[in-house]
């Protein structure tokens, strides 16, 4: 049989069977190479699909990461809303490049994407150093910011890990030997 290059609907079309099927990763990464090109490709495709029982499980854990990210996101709205007025006008770009980053994220968590969970944990992680190392007092409004953004670095990265077994920062997880290790 001839390979062809990847359809990116038909391929997620036959790993979403494949799981439902219940067959294990690796044969479903077998049965696709035969088919395409592209082997990396379809192994990082297999490897950020959760299993649905695993999507079932997690779903309230994902919940809990969306609806914190949305309220970051109105609380950035809100904190831009109230304090850009006193600034000045030329700085509102700026000011929505975190709220609008923090909407992809929330889009793509939505989506049980993977690739996601790794990066926005690193990035709360960075974001939550930062309102540390800024603080004048310790009031209400820091605890709240402090406890949002723990919550949002713990769900991410424990829903990344128990969701996507297989999916590493990097792609998928390699074994000893280099090989792509899907389980």
């Amino acid at each position: 049989m001839k390979k062809k290059f990847i359809d990116m609907k038909e391929v997620n079309r036959q790993i979403d069977k494949g799981l439902k099927d219940d067959l294990p990763r690796q044969k479903i990464l077998e049965e696709l190479s035969e088919v395409y090109f592209e082997r990396q490709t379809l192994a990082t495709l297999i490897a950020m699909k959760p299993v649905p029982e695993r999507k079932k499980k997690f779903k309230p854990y994902n919940n809990i990461l969306l609806g914190l990210l949305v309220l970051t996101i109105l609380l950035k709205i809100l904190i831009g809303i109230l304090v850009l007025p006193d600034i000045s006008i030329y700085i509102i770009p700026f000011a929505l490049i975190l709220p609008l980053l923090t909407v992809f994220f929330a889009i793509e968590v939505s989506k049980y994407k993977a690739y996601i969970y790794k990066p926005l944990g690193l990035l709360a992680i960075v974001g939550t150093g930062g309102s540390l190392r800024n603080y004048e007092s310790i009031d209400f409004w820091f605890m709240i910011q402090l406890s949002i953004g723990l919550l949002i670095v713990c769900l991410s990265f424990y829903t990344g890990k128990k969701m996507f077994p297989n999916y590493g920062l990097m792609g998928p997880k390699r074994d000893q030997n280099g090989n792509i290790s899907l389980e």
